[in-house]
């Protein structure tokens, strides 16, 4: 199979304008975009008169969506001297009655919550609620840095259903600054503190907006690349996302003067809904378009928050094994002498999994630990990440401009080429690798998953040197993925998102490590071991299945 040369690419991509980059997110961040807001709404008027003046055609959808939008909140130190302490409430946490809680403080994670509010170190996010609930606790204040950073509590991906609601949180939840944090650890080791919390959250269900538009060529096969980017944000939201949409703008506008030299189309996504409802308006496109997606789209992109300034280092390349070939070729052109680390995509927004769509979200810039643009809990982020300070001032054109390069490079690769560039002998040798990391346990044999990526793998490598004509072998590539991806990567797909808590590569294994230390005869063991082999056998089908369209191809 072979692989064409990225010259062409490489003469593409400098085409892209540093200068209209940094227009593209001037515009899109002068106004707040809260989903489904009129600001948002005017956003995305700016963003489809842009694709139009490129010749383009965008269409709009309105997704019904749950939206949750936080509103005002006070947290007061109650005793003889009442103090206030400056603090923010979260997407999807509960509000308070009016008059609010008056709770006693508790610090750490782990402890006996009943009737108090926990005090934790760091972002607030869905796990540390999650894990606080458990241990009956309805409360939460957590610590920032020296900023208030905005997060949203929900674990749920999209919207939720009525098995799903149940997982939304049932917590009240503000965020201080670490000097607040002080103060209240300091107060806390001198006795028994108690506080007032009063929240409000607007959380209900929204229409908001989305875009979608296609570039293609008298040459494509009828399948597309998949390439998104969120529009809402917190605050102005420069870096996070204004620098992302610019980024598919400019992406969009090069592409639309170059389609006649497409194997297969692109299609352009700006949705709302990430920030404010859990990658609500991606996912309700996957959910109204699922066949569209499955039948056709050959792999899923995004960009969100490049170009920071201070970005110097390189990293954030999120990429499935099978298009580690793409990300690498596309970093040798714009970065020849760096050396990529790309890892598996573990979260986040990835709409497409559950279809079985390959993910390569390529390498970029981002913080170097340390550095003073960087943040403490997050140090590939800037300090500005999910802040009222992420303005304009914040980006930096040229490293815009150097990550737009490394994403169109590799797009261009994936539309441009005869053959699909993904090479699932790659992937077969990252199954193996981590099949062979597993503990052993009793009553779970994995033998039969290891013959099957061994497999996949020769079968995989021979097609990658058929000399089979190229649209036969891509669409065999193109449904391997299909038969591979939701196995590898997902709990519950293809038709329901899995909960973003589920994370890392095969987690369909992931009772083994904890199974180690059970012994085989107690109860504790037969519930997970009952899961463990119904997970083996959908591996060891979709193993098998994906050698089996590798062989009929050839």
């Amino acid at each position: 199979m072979a692989i064409s040369s990225p010259a062409r690419g490489g003469e593409l991509i400098e085409a892209l304008s540093a200068d209209r980059l940094r227009e593209f997110a001037t515009r899109i961040a002068a106004e707040v975009r809260l989903s489904g807001s009129p600001e948002e709404a005017r956003s995305f008027d700016y963003i489809a008169a842009q694709l139009e003046s490129f010749g383009l055609h965008p269409r709009r959808y309105a997704c019904d969506t749950l939206i949750s939008i936080p509103g005002e909140a006070r947290l007061t130190v109650l005793g003889a001297e009442e103090r206030e302490l400056e603090c923010i409430t979260h997407s999807m946490a509960v509000s308070t009655p009016p008059g609010g809680l008056e709770l006693e403080v508790v610090v750490g994670e782990v402890a006996d919550y009943a009737g108090k509010v926990a005090l934790i170190d760091g972002l607030a996010t869905p796990g540390k609620v999650r894990n606080a609930q458990a241990h009956g606790c309805f409360a939460q204040i957590f610590v920032n840095d020296d900023n208030l950073h905005e997060m949203i509590l929900s674990a749920p991906y999209g919207s939720p259903t009525p098995e799903t609601m149940h997982d939304l949180p049932r917590s009240v939840a503000v965020s201080i600054t670490r000097t607040n944090g002080d103060v209240l650890k300091e107060l806390i080791a001198r006795g028994p503190v108690r506080v007032r919390m009063q929240t409000s959250v607007d959380t209900r269900w929204r229409q908001i907006p989305l875009i979608s538009v296609d570039i293609d060529g008298p040459r494509s096969d009828g399948t597309f690349a998949f390439f998104g980017t969120h529009v809402d944000s917190w605050h102005y939201g420069a870096t996070d996302n204004a620098a992302g949409n610019a980024i598919a703008l400019e992406m969009a506008g090069v592409l639309s003067r170059h389609a006649d030299e497409l194997e297969r189309g692109v299609r352009f996504l700006f949705w709302s809904g990430h920030s404010h409802g859990r990658y609500a308006g991606s996912c309700w496109y996957v959910d109204h378009f699922w066949q569209e997606l499955y039948d056709r789209t050959v792999v899923g992109m995004s960009v969100d928050s490049p170009g920071g300034i201070g970005a110097t280092g390189l990293g954030g390349a999120k990429v499935m094994d099978e298009a580690l070939g793409v990300m690498r070729r596309a970093v040798d052109v714009v970065f020849p002498n760096a050396k990529a680390s790309p890892k598996r995509p573990e979260g986040g927004e990835q709409p497409l999994w559950r279809v079985g769509v390959p993910s390569l979200n390529p390498l970029r810039g981002r913080q170097e630990k340390g550095s003073p643009t960087s943040m403490v809990f997050e140090p590939a982020s800037g300090w500005w990440h999910h802040t009222r300070a992420d303005t304009v001032d914040k980006i930096d054109p040229q490293i815009l401009r150097r990550d737009a390069q490394v994403h169109l490079l590799a797009l261009w690769s994936i539309v441009s080429e005869p053959v699909l560039p993904f090479d699932y002998a790659e992937t077969a040798r990252g199954i193996l690798d981590h099949l062979q990391r597993l503990p052993n346990v009793p009553k779970v044999d994995l033998s039969d998953l290891v013959d099957l990526t061994r497999r996949l793998e020769r079968s995989a490598a021979a097609l990658r040197d058929s000399t089979t004509q190229p649209r036969v072998l891509s669409e065999a590539i193109r449904r391997m993925g299909r038969a591979l991806i939701p196995a590898l990567y997902t709990l519950d797909g293809p038709w329901e998102p899995d909960s973003t808590l589920n994370k890392g590569f095969l987690p369909g294994l992931a009772d083994l490590r904890p199974l180690a230390e059970i012994h085989a005869e107690t109860d504790e063991a037969y519930l997970p071991r009952t899961r463990l082999v119904r997970q083996r056998n959908r591996i060891a089908f979709a193993l098998r299945s994906a050698a089996e369209i590798a062989d009929q191809a050839r």
